[in-house]
C-alpha cells in the first residue's frame, strides 16, 4: 500500500510538471496530487512545546502555505533526490517554522520586556482599567508569554503574576511581602 501511495504520488507530480504553469491539465494534475496527499494521513509536523491551540493554528498556516508552493513550485520536485512525501513534509516544516517565527514576532512586537518594577509601575497605574478579554488573555496565557517575562533579579516574579496581583488591586507593599523581596520607596509607592 505505501508503495502505491508513493507511486501514484509521484505519477501525479510527473504529470504535473508536464505541462505548462496556468493550463487547465496542470491545475487537474495539481489538484488531484494535493487531494491525494491530503488523503493520505502522511504529513508530519512536529509539535514541540506549543499548546495544541497554537499548534493547530501554526499547522494549518503552514498548510496554506505549502498548498501554494507545491502548487507554484511543483516542476522543483525531483524524483531522484526524494520521494514526493519526503519532499512535501520538508516543505511543510519549513512553511511551519515560517508561520511559527511571524506568530513569535508578532507576539514580541505586542510586549515590551519590563526590566524592573519600576518600568512596571510606569506601566500599570493604580487605576487600571482593562477589559475582561485582555484579563483573560493574561490569566490563560496558552504560549507563556506572560509567563516568561521575569526580573532578572527575581526569576520567580513574573509579569503575569505582578498584573494579575495588580488588577486585585495588590499594593506594591504585599507583592514584596508575597515574593520576600525588599521594596523601595519612591514618590510615595512603595516598588518590588
Amino acid at each position: 500500500m505505501k508503495n502505491e501511495l508513493a507511486t501514484s504520488l509521484e505519477q501525479l507530480a510527473l504529470e504535473a510538471q508536464r505541462y505548462s504553469p496556468q493550463t487547465k491539465q496542470r491545475q487537474i494534475a495539481l489538484g488531484r496530487l494535493i487531494c491525494l496527499i491530503q488523503r493520505s494521513q502522511k504529513l508530519y509536523c512536529p509539535r514541540g512545546d506549543l499548546s495544541q491551540e497554537v499548534y493547530t493554528y501554526l499547522y494549518q498556516e503552514a498548510l496554506q502555505d505549502l498548498w501554494l508552493e507545491v502548487s507554484c513550485n511543483i516542476n522543483k520536485y525531483d524524483p531522484s533526490k526524494s520521494r514526493v512525501m519526503t519532499w512535501v513534509n520538508f516543505l511543510l516544516n519549513k512553511r511551519f517554522i515560517d508561520a511559527r517565527d511571524r506568530y513569535y514576532q508578532s507576539a514580541k512586537s505586542r510586549l515590551t520586556y519590563v526590566s524592573n518594577i519600576s518600568d512596571l509601575d510606569k506601566a500599570i497605574p493604580s487605576e487600571v482599567s482593562l477589559s475582561e478579554e485582555v484579563k483573560q488573555c493574561i490569566e490563560e496565557d496558552p504560549e507563556n508569554l506572560f509567563k516568561s517575562k521575569q526580573l532578572k533579579s527575581c526569576p520567580q516574579i513574573n509579569f503575569q503574576n505582578l498584573v494579575l496581583h495588580r488588577l486585585r488591586g495588590d499594593s506594591w507593599e504585599t507583592l514584596s511581602k508575597e515574593y520576600g523581596v525588599k521594596g523601595s520607596s519612591r514618590e510615595g509607592s512603595s516598588n518590588v
